[in-house]
């Protein structure tokens, strides 16, 4: 039983006992649009599926019957997110707003703190999530959940000299399979001023793609503007601007139909590309078959979120530090206040299973995982709802399959400081192509910093008054607040402040007054309702 509706961007593709849509590879063989169908048309059992979606490299959600068995399963990213009602045993893909039942105290205080929920839990009961990697087999009225994937950095690494010949030939494949999947139709990148975007548009100039369309939005004084316009003026490709105003905010936070299609109770709807896509599309700027193609979080894996205690070669601090301790230390760091850190502690702790690291690359290959399955899955992911929202398919180049395994088997030595990944990006793309331009910024000269390990500590030490410094005689304006963010807060916060709250969260990450701030719609919507304790 399954209530499958949400057909903005990838369509659901049906038959009698198959319900699937995205896209996927699997032995060089592209599935997608209907015959989607076709490669999980011959499962006949648990072992079947299982096998389908281990060597399925792509996006997409599945639910089928077999013999009275229901199986549904999400990517290895949760890129098409799928939700269980445990009361009904019904799958659906969307959670309405106004239920009509209390919001769980122990999940709310992970959706203050991160912006999303942990593990399985919604902050609903009566509703849980399948997780990236995960799928659900439902027989007899009982449910079972697994993991047929996991975010884990191998023990063997790669022992090679040259890092650069095989991620170059990956990174070709790579984007051969993306531009494959498009079929020749426009592909539209968000351009920043970071390298994560511009890898796509370098790789789609150097395999000779021309459909290419680029954008970008926020304060029209800002790095991002001036560097992703000089991108793309000199790969040829067309660029767009969208200026930020307040006027445009009140826009975004008046469409609760959007609030309703992004949250589901699990996730914060991502505000940052919402104006650009609205405005852009509104003017018919973007071609309405044109394909997003965002650079999320390649930086990620080139080891930009490794412990600080890593770079700093300080690991022995962390030997004794309990793992569930370390990830609600790091990773739960909105700016706001948890009722019971202690629950959240037990829940983390449940999730990843295991107490203390069993060496330094355990430890890191676990903290990424909880990082990849929970931060990036549930909240940066989520972002491509809004490419949805405004009808869009979209794609994600920097987790196929391919490039990830790639990553995850490079000793992390080499990740530090992102050095591998940002040499191989400016040596094998940025030159080649004249778009070798450096981001800026006191946290950029920071990241430079922690690629030596003397220098790492004092960089840390020593931040505030590196920000103080750049912002003092280094044109701060280009590279603050590039997002126009602080005229969102001022919005949230006065609608806060109205509700007879006095103490607001910091300006340092709209996540956190945002978060707050729905948390708070959702208490009023639920009039005479308490949080469940």
């Amino acid at each position: 039983m399954s209530l499958l509706i949400n057909n903005n961007g990838f369509s659901w593709f049906t038959t009698e006992k198959i319900k699937a849509k995205g896209y996927l590879f699997a032995d060089s063989a592209l599935y997608s649009q209907s015959d989607i169908l076709k490669y999980f048309s011959d499962i006949k059992n648990k072992a079947d599926f299982v096998q389908k979606l281990q060597i399925a490299n792509g996006s997409f959600a599945v639910v089928l019957e077999i013999d009275g068995i229901i199986y549904a399963a999400v990517d290895k990213l949760r890129s098409i997110p799928l939700f269980f009602n445990v009361q009904t045993g019904q799958i659906c893909d969307s959670i309405p707003l106004g239920i009509d039942q209390p919001l769980n105290s122990d999940a709310v205080d992970s959706f203050l703190l991160t912006g999303y929920t942990v593990g399985n839990s919604t902050l609903l009961d009566t509703y849980s999530q399948v997780q990236a990697g995960e799928y659900i087999v439902r027989e007899e009225g009982a449910t079972q959940r697994a993991f047929y994937y996991r975010h884990f950095q191998p023990t063997q690494k790669l022992a090679i000299a040259n890092y650069y010949k095989p991620l170059a030939e990956v990174s070709q494949r790579v984007f051969e399979r993306l531009v494959e999947s498009c079929r020749d139709r426009t592909i539209i990148v968000p351009l920043s001023g970071g390298y994560d975007s511009r890898y796509i548009v370098g790789m789609l100039k150097k395999i000779g793609y021309k459909n290419v369309l680029c954008y970008t939005y926020g304060r029209e004084s800002s790095f991002e503007v001036e560097i992703s316009k000089h991108v793309a003026t000199q790969l040829g490709f067309p660029w767009h601007f969208v200026n930020y105003s307040e006027e445009k905010w009140h826009t975004y936070l008046n469409d609760k139909k959007w609030e309703d299609y992004a949250f589901n109770y699990s996730s914060l709807p991502h505000c940052q590309e919402y104006l650009a896509l609205k405005e852009l599309t509104e003017k018919h700027i973007l071609p309405r078959d044109g394909i997003i193609v965002p650079g999320f979080c390649g930086d990620l894996l080139g080891g930009s979120y490794l412990p600080q205690e890593i770079a700093s070669d300080s690991f022995n601090e962390l030997s004794q530090v309990e793992l569930s301790q370390y990830i609600l230390r790091s990773h739960f760091n909105l700016d706001n206040e948890a009722k019971n850190l202690g629950t959240l502690y037990e829940a983390i702790r449940d999730d990843i299973q295991v107490a203390f690291a069993a060496s330094e690359n355990d430890f890191i290959s676990r903290n990424e995982e909880f990082f990849t399955r929970h931060k990036v899955a549930k909240f940066v992911v989520n972002s491509l709802r809004v490419y949805e929202y405004f009808g869009y398919e979209w794609r994600m180049p920097l987790w196929d399959d391919e490039l990830t395994n790639f990553w995850y088997q490079i000793d992390y030595h080499k990740k530090i400081g992102k050095q591998l990944y940002d040499n191989f990006l400016f040596d094998f793309i940025f030159k080649e192509q004249n778009i070798a331009f450096k981001k800026g910024g006191a946290n950029s000269v920071k990241k430079r910093l922690e690629r030596h390990k003397t220098l790492h500590r004092l960089a840390n030490a020593f931040y505030p008054q590196l920000s103080f410094v750049w912002r003092r005689f280094f044109k701060p304006r280009k590279y603050e607040d590039f997002n126009s963010f602080d005229v969102l807060y001022d919005i949230l916060a006065q609608d806060v402040l109205r509700q007879g709250v006095n103490k607001l969260p910091s300006k340092h990450n709209i996540n956190s007054i945002y978060s707050y701030w729905l948390i708070q719609r959702l208490k009023q919507k639920q009039s005479g309702l308490q949080i469940k304790t």
